[in-house]
């Protein structure tokens, strides 16, 4: 029970995040009038917009890992679900064909090898969760930081501000974090 409201204090903590570094960025579009269309739900889109008018892809790059990432940890779900979905099915519909029996005499006669698979699958989903979360926490903190300073340094440049002209954005970006 401890785990869930863990997991969701931290969701909630990171929608928040999430909808301040919005808030902020819509602050910048506005305050500065840039040329980036303004998104009112979609933080990773108004991002990635903003990335592109200052010229850097920090952000880009590590959410395509991010959810690359995710791709093949739901494509090794799917596969392993559907695999279990399927001798179920089989043995459900056709029960005549015993494939429950002829696998379980497959498991038991090539033991170690099996025993093998499953392990080396079992840790590579662990593996891929760690790798997962590595990303998540890159995507939320370093990628986002240098793009925002990518950002600003583009809006004092490219509007010939005086250089630290957008600290009141800056404070309010790295004051919530």
């Amino acid at each position: 029970m401890m785990n869930f409201f863990s997991l969701l204090s931290r969701s909630m903590q990171n929608n928040l995040f999430i909808q301040t570094q919005l808030n902020s960025a819509h602050t910048l579009i506005e305050e500065y009038q840039l040329p980036v269309q303004k998104l009112e739900d979609d933080f990773y889109a108004q991002f990635i917009l903003l990335e592109n008018y200052a010229g850097v892809n920090y952000f880009q790059r590590t959410l395509a890992r991010y959810r690359r990432l995710n791709a093949w940890m739901l494509v090794l779900a799917v596969s392993i679900l559907g695999a279990a979905a399927i001798i179920f099915g089989i043995e459900y519909t056709m029960p005549e064909w015993k494939i429950a029996d002829k696998l379980m005499d497959y498991l038991f006669e090539h033991f170690l090898p099996v025993i093998i698979g499953l392990t080396a699958l079992f840790l590579l989903v662990i593996v891929l969760q760690f790798v997962r979360i590595h990303y998540a926490n890159k995507l939320m903190s370093t990628a986002v930081n240098s793009s925002w300073r990518a950002i600003l340094q583009k809006v004092e440049s490219s509007l010939d501000l005086p250089a630290n002209s957008t600290r009141s954005i800056a404070e309010e970006i790295w004051g919530n974090h």
